[in-house]
């Protein structure tokens, strides 16, 4: 994920979604998620240290949630939710960048 640098830490809530024909996503949720880089996780969410331009992570959705299986469908993944740590109000979202890995064959 891409991001505009910040002067302070930032709390990212990333969230999952497969998409559908309508262009709408259907939310799902996390099994695990894992620090890459230039982060850290904690209680679900993304802890980014001040400067940070880019951040890595993986994750898993947990199958319990998936309206279809996971191999007929595509994926979505944006932040939910994002504050800054120390001081200030929330950030706004539509300065987060996000680069989204599509499969090569056509999702429906």
């Amino acid at each position: 994920m891409r991001l505009k640098a910040n002067k302070t830490a930032q709390r990212l809530t990333p969230a999952v979604y497969f998409l559908t024909e309508s262009g709408g996503g259907v939310p799902v949720k996390w099994a695990s998620l894992s620090a890459v880089k230039n982060c850290e996780i904690e209680g679900g969410d993304l802890i980014v240290p001040p400067e940070t331009r880019e951040v890595r992570f993986s994750g898993t959705t947990d199958p319990s949630s998936h309206p279809v299986p996971a191999t007929h469908s595509c994926v979505s993944v944006d932040v939910k939710r994002a504050v800054t740590i120390a001081g200030g109000a929330k950030r706004n979202q539509s300065s987060i960048r996000i680069r989204r890995s599509w499969p090569s064959r056509r999702c429906w």
